[in-house]
């Protein structure tokens, strides 16, 4: 059973649609028990409005809450969420950011909680509920990066080991680089994307100079792209030393795409939606 301060009546909809009892603090509520019981209450006011809450927690660095359920279905504690959220987030762990507050996690999730998107259980342990509500929200707030900056490399490395040889090169590097989602697209559905390496970078001039291969106008291999979000890098995956873009960052980047791009995210949604670990 799920006990909130407030519950809108959309909310209680939803929980009778997924069969889950919950009542909250100003009388309103829903108890299911199937094929025997089902009592629904609402009408009453908002007595618990809250004055700090976070516009928006889909969205920018806030969003990493939401995000870490793509990756893991549950948590003991804020605290173990929080933890592996700073785990998985290269920017703070360079110190380009200051790591996420757990009052800020403790805000986003309280949001999470409304939107019935994940639910606390008695010990204290939070869970994900609607992993397919989860997706399609970080989807509507989804915003595009718009580059500072790029960088176009012609490295002389055939196609096939190109990934090979990126990935020794920028080995020794203290600094966030991550394939973009588009560049990861192989890892997680069944496309072949042309042979241009995108990288996310916060400093283009040195991964440049790491990898030591000479700009180009045209026929580039290799398009270093700055940015300093935290989202872009969040929960990359490492095979081979080299660093992959998330399940998630993957499918959202092929949904802003063009009709084979959305295509082929249908796949990487399906391995999200059916893998508790995202991966």
């Amino acid at each position: 059973m799920l006990l909130l301060p407030y519950l809108k009546p959309e909310q209680l909809n939803e929980l009778e649609r997924l069969k889950i009892s919950g009542v909250d603090l100003c009388g309103n509520g829903v108890i299911t028990i199937p094929g025997r019981l089902m009592v629904y209450r609402t009408g009453q006011p908002n007595r618990f409005r809250s004055s700090a809450a976070i516009k928006n927690v889909y969205r920018g660095k806030t969003s990493l809450v939401a995000r870490i359920f793509a990756s893991q279905q549950s948590f003991p504690t804020v605290q173990a969420l929080r933890d592996a959220i700073i785990e998985r987030d290269p920017i703070a762990q360079s110190g380009l950011d200051s790591s996420i507050g757990l009052s800020t996690v403790s805000k986003a999730l309280k949001t999470l909680e409304q939107d019935l998107i994940v639910a606390r259980e008695d010990d204290g342990a939070i869970r994900l509920l609607q992993r397919d509500q989860l997706l399609d929200r970080l989807l509507r707030n989804d915003q595009p990066l718009e580059a500072e900056d790029c960088i176009r490399l012609k490295a002389d490395v055939s196609d096939d080991n190109l990934v090979e040889w990126i990935a020794g090169k920028i080995d020794s590097l203290d600094i966030p680089v991550s394939a973009t989602g588009l560049s990861s697209t192989s890892q997680y559905a069944v496309m072949q994307r042309g042979p241009i390496m995108q990288l996310y970078t916060p400093d283009t001039s040195a991964v440049a100079t790491a990898l030591a291969a000479p700009e180009a106008d045209r026929f580039e291999n290799i398009v270093l792209i700055k940015s300093k979000r935290a989202v872009d890098y969040f929960d990359s995956r490492r095979d081979a030393s080299f660093p992959w873009a998330s399940p998630l960052q993957t499918w959202l980047e092929l949904m802003r795409g063009d009709k084979r791009d959305r295509e082929t995210a249908v796949q990487v949604r399906e391995l999200l939606l059916a893998s508790g670990s995202g991966t």
